[in-house]
């Protein structure tokens, strides 16, 4: 027959174990990231052992629709230890592990927007009662004014840890913004706070540090920044000596370019004459040797009429020698009858 192991003395041991785990966190130096990844191999590995021991297996067939949410809640829970584990340095083992179980209430009051649910009765005023103990625990019901109810919130582990892992995802951009804000978050919270919050939390050393920190940071920050300035304005001056003499360059040959643009014009405008007066005197040649071809063409039309008019005494005078020739013909050939 199987021994079954009492529930409560497990229920026991598990809550004594993780009561006892913020002393251990606080006490060793390891970021929150690397203790949640060594809690978790050495759980799996923890988990592997008690599955081998009791010869259980796991039948990954009927988890596979499950291993999205699976992995999800992994990182939920990954995400939800580095939380626990950065409150412990910043606050009391008590006020985060009071905090953490309050957890169950705030889901309790959001199911309502999230799923849907509705709150009873019971739910409700056990949401009441939970807030109001936690008030108690943590000190705020002991408060007499409203400035010590400042001072309580701005000493509340979750503020510190907001900041702190504001500036691990890197929201804060710039560090001396969120020198700033620690600055307001401490200083201003140790002016408020009542001695009860302030006995957790040491403000003045933690201020007094971060303040000499912030000035050492701010010192080799303005050095590096006079010296970035340095670098910058030689470089702005070596651009500015590269830029005149560029500008230098492109006004020469802007200039020589109008030079050349201007002799162009000119070599244009003389060419143009040029042509001008060359196609006047082409014409010019052309009417003179026109003229001169007319004056000759008249000319010898004068020498042939001369010629002509010659010919036709020429003609004329041979006519009549003809004729004369023909009377003397014919007179001797009257003579020649008659003999």
């Amino acid at each position: 027959m199987k021994k079954v192991i009492n529930p409560r003395l497990m229920l026991i041991v598990s809550m004594t174990i993780f009561g006892t785990l913020g002393i251990f966190v606080r006490n060793i130096p390891v970021s929150s990231g690397e203790l949640a990844l060594y809690r978790a191999i050495l759980a799996a590995l923890l988990i592997a052992v008690y599955l081998i021991i009791t010869k259980q297996r796991i039948s990954f067939t009927k988890i596979k629709k499950e291993v999205p949410l699976l992995l999800l809640s992994g990182i939920a829970m990954g995400v939800n230890w580095i939380l626990l584990f950065e409150a412990y340095k910043y606050t009391t083992v008590s006020l985060a592990t009071l905090s953490y179980y309050f957890a169950p209430v705030i889901v309790t009051v959001v199911c309502p927007v999230l799923f849907h649910e509705r709150l009873t009765g019971k739910q409700i005023l056990c949401f009441i009662m939970s807030t109001i103990g936690l008030v108690m625990i943590t000190g705020i019901g002991d408060i007499g004014s409203g400035s010590d109810f400042i001072g309580i919130l701005l000493s509340n582990p979750k503020l510190i840890m907001k900041y702190y892992f504001l500036k691990e995802i890197c929201l804060f951009k710039d560090e001396q913004c969120l020198n700033i804000y620690k600055s307001i978050l401490f200083n201003e919270g140790a002016k408020y706070a009542s001695e009860k919050a302030k006995d957790g939390f040491n403000f003045s050393k933690e201020s007094e540090e971060m303040l000499k920190n912030e000035l050492l940071q701010c010192k080799q920050e303005l050095h590096d920044t006079v010296l970035a300035l340095s670098h910058s304005q030689k470089e702005q001056e070596v651009k500015s000596e590269s830029y005149q003499h560029a500008s230098d360059r492109i006004l020469a040959l802007e200039t020589e370019n109008k030079e050349l643009q201007q002799k162009l014009t000119e070599l244009t405008q003389e060419l143009s004459k040029q042509k001008a007066d060359a196609d006047m005197g082409l014409q010019q040649c052309k009417a003179q040797a026109e003229l001169t071809m007319e004056r000759a063409l008249f000319k010898k039309e004068r020498e042939m009429q001369e010629l002509l008019r010659q010919a036709d005494k020429e003609n004329a005078r041979l006519e009549v020698l003809l004729e004369q020739a023909r009377e003397q013909l014919k007179k001797e050939n009257i003579d020649k009858d008659e003999q």
